[in-house]
């Protein structure tokens, strides 16, 4: 048996987490498993593909490096790979190894192939430690025979028939619709459950029911795409590692006296509304301290968002909406709702 050939990989930018990307409908082209697991029927850890990142290594004494950007394709951006070595570089391509091997081959005329996710360091632990630093939730897959389910989102409810999923549950199945590659955007919202159907960026039609089964079976009346699995199968919420996920979330809240163990609190942010929302760095610890110093029992979320947001920014229902999980996960209660579509901070 051959073993496989280390490399000294330094990496030189860790790039970027992406919310839109690392946990959107397209999550399940920006995770990878380590090179030397794709073959193993178990359980994979899933690494991040981060925009920006950069590799180093040394290959027949001459120094390359593998950076990863984002390359639109059908209307979605996948991840792009692209080798350069001094002033030549190779072209933009959507496999690492592809990336690597061509430009090795141009400058030694060689036909030598090397492995594109070893190069980027993706099977060393430190590497992968350091990618991985800033990750609150590992999306994962789920199968059942040639099916793949992607669940790239985990929220909580009391509701029996979720089998306690809730709101902030994504999952996402790849299949054909109408002969068309498509995905199947599986969500729970306002504990209602919700099914679109995406082909090319464009959603071509979208149900909505009170249960995984009751929505799936809206699906089937019009299409019989899938039709060999029951609807909570197809969410993914009845398998073990998603309701071992669902407990685990369950645990991570606290009540209001523990505000002050900033460790905890800035898990529960990086949780609730960081991995979800790109935008500007906010104080928003600042707002517990205050709230710890005067005493305030009585919070009015729209002024007090208004303290640590940039002037004119505009908050949106979906940060809203994260703002509110997130402070009933520290315990907070009767958290009223905004009524406006777009709220002016």
């Amino acid at each position: 048996m051959s073993k496989t050939r280390e490399y000294n990989v330094k990496l030189a930018a860790m790039g970027i987490l992406e919310p839109e990307l690392h946990y959107g409908i397209y999550a399940r082209h920006w995770w990878t498993s380590r090179p030397s697991e794709k073959n193993q029927n178990t359980e994979k850890f899933l690494i991040p593909i981060r925009p920006g990142q950069k590799s180093i290594v040394i290959l027949n004494q001459r120094q390359f490096t593998i950076r990863i950007v984002k390359l639109l394709d059908n209307n979605i951006y996948i991840p792009g790979y692209c080798a350069e070595s001094l002033e030549l570089s190779s072209e933009i391509s959507i496999s690492s190894t592809a990336a690597i091997t061509s430009l090795y081959q141009q400058l030694f005329n060689k036909n030598t192939k090397f492995s594109g996710p070893l190069l980027l360091g993706w099977d060393d632990n430190e590497i992968i430690k350091e990618l991985s630093s800033d990750v609150c939730f590992f999306p994962f897959s789920i199968s059942y025979n040639k099916l793949n389910i992607f669940i790239h989102g985990i929220g909580v409810s009391n509701k029996l028939e979720l089998k306690n999923a809730g709101d902030g549950y994504h999952a996402t199945i790849l299949h054909f619709y109408k002969k068309k590659r498509s995905y199947f955007h599986q969500f729970i919202q306002n504990n209602t459950c919700k099914i679109q159907i995406i082909c090319e960026n464009r959603i071509e039609v979208e149900y909505t029911d009170n249960t995984p089964q009751t929505v799936w079976e809206k699906v089937w009346n019009d299409s019989k795409v899938l039709y060999e699995y029951n609807g909570i199968t197809l969410f993914g919420i009845n398998s073990s590692k998603t309701q071992q996920q669902i407990e685990d979330l369950k645990r991570l809240t606290c009540t209001t006296t523990e505000w002050n163990n900033q460790d905890q609190m800035n898990k529960l942010y990086n949780y609730y509304i960081k991995r979800h929302i790109k935008s500007s760095n906010i104080n928003w610890y600042k707002l517990f301290l205050t709230w710890i110093e005067k005493k305030i029992t009585i919070i009015e979320l729209y002024s007090e968002l208004s303290k640590i947001y940039p002037l004119n920014y505009k908050l949106k229902n979906e940060e809203i909406g994260r703002w509110k999980t997130f402070l009933k996960a520290v315990g907070c209660s009767n958290i009223a709702s905004f009524t406006t579509e777009e709220s002016k901070v």
